[in-house]
């Protein structure tokens, strides 16, 4: 009850002092951007959009989404800007499947992409600690294995060893972002998420969570990351 009570300390002063932090003006200008676009307002989000890039440019799927608003505008320019960007972030177009990248891939714009695609990412895998991004590969390949399928015992024994593994990683490269290890960071996220059911009181969650909050007071991770995790430990309280 006592460490219960100092991770809330802990989460509320997380959030107190995201409210002027970098990550709490992008995510109010990427929901701002998505209001306008579902308004069809189309020119209006890609100014917002902008805005928040100049803020955080290093979360690749946010580039997807302004990269399709832009091809609804009709504003392929934008559009394959906005790809090039996403790319050299680590966003994989070949992971994607829309009808907003059939009309892409059909213009002048996606030949000459694809040509230097490749080139792109490869900038992108030389920009990051690529041996940590493989590791954290390998672990999702655990976490999917058929062996977690298999029963409850064996699946909280998988998620706990890959936990055990994500703190030892993160205790000596730092906890995965999206600077660090590209797309590592989300599954270092669903690592997490696989183990929400001991938030936050386990030994395991003690010793990630300062980690963890030291990218968020330097601004390479979200402030509001717990939110879903105190959701459900409210979910389960009830």
């Amino acid at each position: 009850m006592k460490y219960n009570f100092i991770f809330f300390l802990i989460f509320c002063w997380i959030n107190l002092s995201a409210q002027d932090s970098t990550y709490y003006k992008y995510d109010k200008l990427i929901k701002k951007a998505n209001i306008q676009n579902e308004s069809g307002e189309f020119e209006k989000a890609i100014e917002i959009y902008d805005e928040a890039f100049k803020l955080i440019d290093f979360i690749p799927y946010h580039y997807y989404d302004a990269f399709a608003l832009s091809i609804a505008d009709s504003n392929y320019l934008k559009a394959n800007e906005y790809l090039i960007k996403g790319t050299l972030k680590g966003f994989d177009l070949t992971s994607w499947n829309s009808p907003e990248i059939e009309l892409y891939n059909k213009s002048k714009f996606g030949s000459e992409y694809w040509k230097i695609r490749d080139s792109l990412l490869e900038i992108h895998f030389k920009s990051i600690d690529i041996e940590y991004y493989n590791t954290l590969k390998e672990m999702k390949k655990i976490d999917q294995s058929n062996i977690r399928r298999k029963g409850n015992k064996e699946m909280v024994n998988i998620d706990s060893l890959n936990f055990e593994k994500l703190i030892l990683l993160s205790s000596m490269k730092g906890f995965p972002t999206f600077q660090k290890t590209g797309y590592g960071c989300n599954i270092a996220k669903l690592i997490l998420w696989h183990n929400n059911k001991v938030y936050p009181s386990s030994n395991q969650w003690k010793r990630i969570i300062p980690l963890m909050n030291k990218e968020i007071f330097n601004g390479r991770f979200e402030p509001n990351f717990f939110h879903e995790f105190e959701n459900k430990l409210k979910e389960m309280n009830h």
